[in-house]
């Protein structure tokens, strides 16, 4: 007979099991009816299916080293009182990486042959105390699954996501693209509190025998930061990342040195996340875990990158900051939200601008999602990417009214852009030209874009000798018109001159007109 004690603990487990039915970890059929046996056949199935999502996924799980030449030149271990030698290559199977990390295999759509390994950009660039300056001297060697040991090329980065691709340089080592498995995308967006994750990676450099180490987890938390710090709510100027403001997932997995790049996987085996950073507290045991969530914005960045493409974000021409709503309602008598975002500027002719925004606005949604203060409002415009349609929910406390205004967002400005590669540029060459986004660089933007945003595309590259320099081009003009038509795009300064055969005239945001000729 059970007792209360045991029924209770039987109950659990039926209950665990539901749950794991319920998730897709366990086939009903494979849970037994009520009784004193469900407990162990419960926890066999689900050990079982642990174990074949592992054996599904840990294929597209490598080990990353990153190389100096110094590593090389290494000969003797001097902690090593038998006198034995470091061995200097990569390729050898006791050799130990200084700095080490973990990626995933992914495979551009549609599959042309390659494979692509995508990890934190800050596995690339290294530790500050050695070589994080070096980038180009590093070398990046991949240990697979199958204990082969791949060199990989820097192929893409995008520094305000943290993200890079190495492609995998496979016909040296005799491998074939259908022996190399890839990753399937999950949904991230279907994930909440309490969604059971696994986590395969590299901690420690334990899996340079190609066997990636796995744990159990659960996502404790989601659209999480990974510090304290404060949001600067200007118009662009500001470092990091976009996570920055709150898109990455607390994740309670095991992470330790060397799992940057592990993968989250669901109880599918689809890649629904990676793991990034550790926000350690001193004095802690142990840090909290996040990991980038692949969400549709994500897998968007993700796909620009495989596809060779600088990753372009939203922009909207703002300066935004934080303000309470919870004692307002409308003219309907409706409660507002308890926070929003406030626009304290409006840039002069910038997106929001041209959408009949206004300085003290206040933002409470974007495309029906949540905007909760001035970190959400950042995130979800620069996520959206330029020339993408905004719908804004906005309530303008002046009038006390709520509004629909749609915005066709602009390009964030890119400060620094010595780390771009992107070996396919996005948009096409004219005429020896190469135009973008007004606001595509800083650098040739106005000393502040909130006092006039630039209606027009720039010249982002004149080849000397082609008919666009000639007709005195130079990069950091902006192109207003094209044959009397206002351009504000790539898109639509394409389309303007795409099908012109004779010579073109342009306008100047400066006045000037050139003629550029075919």
């Amino acid at each position: 007979m059970l007792t209360i004690r045991s029924a209770a603990i039987w109950n659990c487990l039926l209950g665990l099991a539901m749950c794991l039915v319920a998730a897709g970890i366990v086939n009903a059929q494979d849970v037994p009816p009520a009784g004193p046996a469900v407990g162990p056949a419960v926890l066999q199935a689900f050990e079982q299916s642990l174990i074949d999502v592992v054996a599904r996924c840990e294929g597209a799980v490598v080990a990353i080293a990153r190389v100096m030449p110094e590593d090389l030149q290494r000969e003797e271990n001097p902690g090593d009182i038998f006198g034995s030698r470091l061995p200097p290559s990569p390729v050898d199977p006791s050799f130990i990486p200084l700095e080490f990390a973990s990626g995933v295999i992914l495979a551009r759509e549609p599959d042309d042959g390659s494979r692509y390994v995508l990890t934190p950009r800050h596995v690339i660039t290294g530790s500050r105390r050695r070589g994080a300056s070096r980038q180009d001297e590093a070398r990046y060697f991949i240990k697979l699954a199958t204990k082969h040991v791949v060199a990989g090329t820097l192929f893409n980065q995008d520094e305000r996501s943290d993200l890079a691709i190495l492609k995998l340089e496979l016909e040296p080592s005799g491998l074939t693209p259908d022996k190399v498995p890839t990753f399937t995308f999950g949904e991230a967006e279907k994930l909440r509190k309490g969604s059971l994750v696994l986590g395969l990676g590299n901690p420690y450099a334990i899996a340079r025998d190609g066997s990636a180490s796995v744990s159990l987890g659960m996502i404790s938390n989601i659209s999480r930061r990974p510090s304290e710090g404060e949001v600067r709510p200007n118009s662009g100027d500001e470092s990091g990342t976009i996570f920055e403001y709150g898109a990455l997932l607390h994740v309670d997995l095991r992470l330790q040195l060397g799992t940057s790049g592990a993968a989250v996987v669901n109880p599918e085996g689809k890649l629904v996340g990676m793991a990034t950073s550790l926000a350690a507290l001193r004095g802690y045991e142990s840090s909290v875990g996040f990991a980038i969530p692949f969400d549709s914005e994500v897998r968007r960045i993700v796909n620009s990158l495989l596809d060779g493409n600088e990753v372009e974000y939203g922009y909207l021409g703002v300066v935004p900051d934080d303000t309470l709503l919870s004692m307002h309602t409308d003219k309907e008598g409706k409660a507002l939200p308890v926070t929003s975002a406030k626009l304290s500027v409006v840039g002069y002719e910038s997106p929001a601008d041209q959408a009949d925004l206004k300085s003290g606005d206040c933002i409470l949604a974007i495309n029906d999602q949540p905007i909760t203060g001035k970190a959400d409002l950042m995130l979800k415009v620069g996520l959206l990417g330029p020339d993408a349609m905004a719908r804004l929910d906005v309530w303008r406390p002046g009038r006390n009214e709520r509004l629909e205004r749609t915005v066709r967002l602009g390009k964030w400005p890119v400060y620094d852009d010595s780390s771009i590669i992107a070996p396919h540029p996005r948009h096409p060459v004219w005429r020896g030209i190469r135009v973008d986004y007004p606001t595509a660089r800083r650098r040739y933007m106005p000393t502040d874009s909130m006092i006039r945003y630039p209606r027009a595309v720039v010249v982002t590259s004149a080849e000397e000798g082609e008919p666009g320099f000639f007709a005195g081009l130079r990069v950091g003009d902006f192109i207003a018109q094209v044959a009397g038509k206002p351009v504000q795009t790539p898109l639509e300064f394409s389309m303007a001159v795409d099908s012109q055969t004779e010579p073109v005239e342009l306008t100047l945001l400066d006045g000037r007109e050139v003629s550029v000729e075919p």
